[in-house]
């Protein structure tokens, strides 16, 4: 009966910091809008599709064009969508993909500086998606609306 209780108390522990950790997305008052190339035929993309991603799960678009990540580093718009979507932290993304590329499960993304270098590498390469602020307003690729 004892050991039942604290199962019990430790699952909605569990429960209750995943919620602190990974909160729901909302697109109001967000600080990021995620981009894809120009001629990529998609105006949306789920939270778990983004994950997949920018995770390295998916490796090819629908159409079957390799997917090429871009990862944004600026403040605090990196911390917001690596929480946001990715339920990470930046550090933690950042180990993430450096123990993908010491087994070889994958090939590591690209990090820029400022949203300006982001955009030019997602208009610069046909399977290419990123994030930027919602400051910047990228004329040369589209913008993608995410979807819980």
């Amino acid at each position: 009966m004892r050991g039942g209780f604290w199962i019990r108390a430790g699952f909605g522990l569990l429960l209750w910091l995943s919620v602190l950790i990974c909160p729901a997305w909302s697109e109001e008052g967000s600080r990021y809008r995620v981009i894809v190339h120009s001629q990529q035929q998609i105006n949306t993309l789920n939270q778990s599709t983004i994950q997949r991603l920018f995770l390295g799960k998916m490796k090819r678009w629908p159409e079957g064009l390799p997917v090429e990540v871009a990862i944004n580093t600026i403040e605090p718009v990196s911390s917001e969508f690596c929480r946001e979507i990715l339920c990470r932290t930046p550090n933690q993304l950042s180990v993430y993909w450096r123990r993908a590329l010491y087994t070889g499960s994958a090939m590591l993304p690209v990090f820029y500086n400022s949203d300006e270098e982001v955009c030019a590498y997602v208009a610069n390469h046909a399977g290419a998606i990123g994030f930027v602020s919602v400051a910047c307003d990228p004329l040369s690729v589209r913008t993608v609306e995410v979807q819980p």
